[in-house]
């Protein structure tokens, strides 16, 4: 039987590898990121492949450090930054819906029409369910269409001392500055998706819990 030549034997494999287990490659990478998400759909959310094509390009192409990592590699460190994110934001929004319940009441609008000045209110209801008084509260508005197109995000101001068992109701008002902002100030709510989640509690003990932002929601800055 005769012997392969050992450059052959290598060529063999190389040929072979997955694209996925190549280094980063500037001529073939939009080929390669098409054929990647192709077949590896599966091990990789639509979030981590755009999370990739926006950032990883310039930052391993352009940056001052030769980067020798993998597709594979650069993808998984992606996706577990993500997971980590996710799992923070879960855990952190159980524990501040278990503490505070907050309700969307309803949504007005104000017009001061002397110095053409507009406001979009939403009204809360809030309840303080743990055992501590609350000395300090923010809470995350976040206004899509109903068909999930991102509108609006705002954060409400602090609110101040919140007994244990105490509910309130209370209305929060934000500028009209943007495109954005003026459609929500012009739909009616019935075509509104409105969330709303404590994101900030601090307790009188001194206690804080702290909603990072959902890894997987988009904002004006994904659009």
């Amino acid at each position: 039987m005769k012997k392969l030549p050992f450059i052959m034997i290598i060529f063999f494999f190389i040929s072979c590898t997955s694209v996925i287990d190549k280094k980063m490659n500037k001529e073939s990478f939009v080929s390669d990121m098409k054929e990647i998400q192709k077949k590896h759909l599966s091990e990789y959310s639509a979030k981590d492949f755009d999370e990739f094509s926006k950032n990883a390009f310039s930052m391993y192409f352009f940056g001052t450090k030769e980067d020798n990592r993998t597709y594979r590699q650069i993808l998984d460190e992606i996706k577990n930054t993500r997971l980590k994110a996710e799992n923070e934001y879960n855990n952190n929004l159980i524990a501040a819906e278990n503490a505070v319940s907050v309700r969307f009441i309803d949504k007005g609008s104000l017009k001061n029409e002397d110095i053409d000045i507009k406001y979009n209110l939403f009204k809360l209801s809030i309840t303080n369910k743990s055992s501590n008084d609350i000395i300090e509260l923010q809470c995350k508005i976040r206004v899509c269409t109903p068909s999930g197109e991102f509108l609006l995000e705002n954060i409400t101001d602090d609110l101040k001392t919140l007994k244990s068992g105490q509910s309130i109701e209370s209305v929060y008002e934000f500028l009209v500055n943007e495109i954005n902002e003026q459609k929500v100030f012009d739909t009616d709510m019935s075509n509104l998706k409105i969330n709303v989640i404590p994101c900030l509690i601090v307790f009188s003990n001194n206690k804080k819990i702290v909603v990072p932002a959902n890894p997987n929601e988009k904002t004006d800055f994904d659009l």
